[in-house]
């Protein structure tokens, strides 16, 4: 049986761009997201017999024919002023339960065990998301949640030859950061090694989805390394009115597609490190460019597949991904290192000097030298260390992965990579800061928010294409793995 449907939108595409013209639904999401209350045909049948499709008719079709997930109101357990107690109580407000019940009409893929969402207007599982998530239920000890969630992703690996995006069909054209590897390391770590071995066969598939063009990319001739890349050069579903606006005022609407896409694969959507001019989003360039954060992230998964193989005894495999590990790391070296970790762009044949947190992540999987490491450290407390944490990048350009904002995931990211070279004081100050933010901004508000202003602790994180969210899954993870950094049972 599949486990989705097809979605009303390919099978009533009038219908889902009328809406779209008449904008209907400020927020796209929810169009995208919506439930039709009968079956295809039928459906399709209604919407034949309507006459009037103007914006009235229209509205008064879609109210009639189509429910809607209920705006999600923020969660306050006002017997609780910690911020840890209220995550602990919002876990199971994010659980959704698995099953294999198909909606007809609907974009939602079912999948077969339970999962967290990040909550907000996010009511589905987000792929690199959850890996911060499982650091937090790992120290509640709610280690079934997260077994149940690595047999989602190998669910999906299976079905499909990746992991999409999250679970939605109008996701099935991306990925997002390959943090699979680093999913199944954590559950080695309190189940024991052979724990890791049955997703042994996932971990090559989606190694090779990342390694097959146009994600995997020749460098001179004979250097292999890797940039995001969505399969489809079309306005996004789940924004598809502003991905339309948009590309009205450029001349290759395809490009600008392929590249919005693939900066919403990096996770990164959107920010300067992907534009050429820091306010204008049409200057996006995502496809161009060899991003540092994702190769770290594959050379990772190197790493942990070749010891996979070798405690499976299987040495000649394990060393075949070794060589891959080391040839990558050279590469890397040779193309994303200057004085600093930096993306390298392709079209310009030339490394990049937008400094980004995501410099980071070579730190986080043991790639550095100790002197690339210390290299880094310092570029990056220089330019991004503020008030709150980590900046995502210095540069204001009215999008969510840039100043003022610091995510949660980088913050993890920056402290255990810090740790990883010794640099603990560094890395603590970072822990407190963010931890800091969070707890304030929870006392203020009853809310674990999605972003945060690191550089205005005051003022509420925000730009990019919608509100700020709260909920919120990531975040939660890493406030609690952050605050529990000490205890001798995390791997930090």
């Amino acid at each position: 049986m599949s486990p989705t449907a097809t979605p009303f939108y390919e099978s009533l595409p009038e219908l889902f761009q009328l809406v779209h013209r008449y904008e209907l639904f400020k927020d796209g999401k929810v169009w995208a997201d919506a439930l039709p209350l009968h079956n295809p045909e039928e459906l399709a049948a209604q919407w034949q017999l309507l006459a009037d499709k103007s914006e009235t008719g229209v509205k008064k079709f879609v109210e009639t024919h189509f429910t809607f997930a209920a705006e999600e109101e923020s969660v306050r357990f006002s017997l609780y002023e910690d911020a840890e107690e209220h995550i602990r109580n919002l876990w199971s407000h994010l659980l959704r339960k698995g099953n294999f019940e198909v909606v007809p009409g609907s974009s939602l893929i079912s999948l077969p065990f339970d999962y967290i969402v990040p909550g907000g207007r996010f009511n589905e599982i987000y792929y690199w998301d959850s890996y911060f998530t499982m650091l937090g239920l790992a120290a509640h000890g709610h280690h079934g949640v997260i077994e149940g969630m690595i047999k989602n992703f190998d669910f999906f690996i299976h079905q499909y030859g990746f992991i999409p995006n999250g679970n939605r069909s109008y996701f099935l054209s991306r990925s997002q950061p390959p943090f699979f590897a680093m999913m199944v390391e954590l559950l080695m770590e309190f189940k024991g090694q052979e724990a890791g071995l049955p997703y042994l066969p996932a971990l090559v598939s989606e190694y090779n989805f990342w390694m097959k063009p146009p994600r995997s990319v020749t460098v001179d001739g004979h250097h292999v390394l890797n940039r995001y890349a969505d399969n489809s050069a079309s306005p996004r579903i789940e924004m598809y009115r502003d991905d339309q606006h948009l590309a009205a005022e450029v001349e290759d609407e395809d490009t600008l597609f392929l590249h919005l896409r693939s900066a919403c694969e990096s996770g990164w959507d959107f920010s300067w490190r992907w534009m050429d001019e820091a306010n204008d989003l049409h200057t996006i360039r995502t496809h161009d460019l060899i991003p540092v954060d994702l190769n770290a992230l594959l050379f990772k998964a190197e790493t942990i597949i070749a010891n996979l193989y070798r405690l499976q005894h299987e040495g000649e495999k394990a060393s075949i991904y070794d060589k891959k590990a080391e040839a990558r790391k050279e590469a890397m070296q040779r193309y994303c290192w200057n004085e600093g970790w930096f993306d390298y762009d392709l079209k310009a044949n030339m490394i990049t000097s937008k400094v980004t947190a995501a410099a980071m992540v070579p730190l986080f999987v043991n790639l550095c030298t100790a002197e690339e490491a210390n290299i880094t450290a310092k570029v990056a407390l220089n330019h991004l260390l503020a008030d709150g944490g980590l900046l995502t990048t210095a540069t204001v350009s009215g999008q969510q992965w840039d100043a003022p904002n610091g995510w949660a995931p980088l913050q993890w990211i920056a402290v255990k990579g810090l740790q990883n070279y010794g640099m603990y004081d560094e890395a603590n100050d970072i822990a407190d800061r963010w931890l800091g933010l969070n707890q304030k901004i929870y006392r203020q508000t009853g809310k674990m928010l999605e972003k945060y202003n690191v550089q205005n602790t005051d003022l509420p994180g925000g730009g990019g294409e919608y509100p700020v969210q709260d909920g919120f899954g990531w975040t939660n993870g890493v406030f609690v793995a952050l605050k529990h950094r000490n205890n001798a049972n995390l791997m930090l």
